[in-house]
């Protein structure tokens, strides 16, 4: 599911976890050196063949997240994985 950025404050407000998946599959696809527009462009779809194979572990992960966030919050920033 795609949300278009349409400007600065959509960048405060989208879910950094976006943009770490982002990063995460820039340093994939560039992990092997290529040298062709074709080579990189297997890359890419290599690498979201990976990440749609593990949709589920990215749905935990960010469950996960976002539940260690809500539980920071309640608790002030202060210790809370004895309430995980």
């Amino acid at each position: 599911m795609a949300v278009p950025l349409t400007g600065h404050q959509d960048l405060q407000t989208y879910p950094r976890y976006i943009f770490c998946l982002c990063g995460f599959t820039k340093s994939e696809v560039y992990r092997k050196k290529v040298d062709t527009r074709d080579e990189l462009l297997v890359n890419i779809l290599d690498v979201i063949a990976c990440i749609k194979e593990r949709q589920d572990a990215l749905r935990r992960t960010t469950r996960h997240v976002f539940t260690r966030a809500a539980k920071c919050i309640d608790v002030d920033g202060g210790i809370f994985e004895h309430l995980l």
